[in-house]
């Protein structure tokens, strides 16, 4: 059991959509459209499963079972209550706060 705070969680999915969209967005640029759109869509699972491991860490972080991270893959703006909403300041039972 792992906890990471709102910073964390935030520049988790931000370098994630980065190193997902730039190199799309340079296969776009050099004409590879077939090989951007497979890029796309294979980074795009890529992410999904990662937002949904790192929000399972963010969803302890504020008292939450790791089952609720699964409504970022249904509810869009699930992503904003973990990134705005503040974690337990002492321990839980997911462990200690994060540093």
């Amino acid at each position: 059991m792992c906890r990471i705070n709102r910073l964390r969680y935030f520049l988790y999915n931000l370098s994630a959509v980065i190193l997902w969209l730039v190199p799309f967005s340079i296969l776009m640029e050099t004409g590879a459209e077939d090989a951007a759109i497979m890029f796309f869509s294979f980074g795009y699972l890529l992410y999904l499963i990662w937002s949904v491991l790192i929000s399972i860490r963010r969803a302890n972080d504020v008292g939450l079972s790791g089952w609720y991270s699964l409504l970022v893959l249904f509810i869009p703006f699930a992503s904003l209550y973990f990134l705005f909403k503040e974690g337990d300041a002492g321990e839980n039972k997911y462990g200690k706060p994060p540093l």
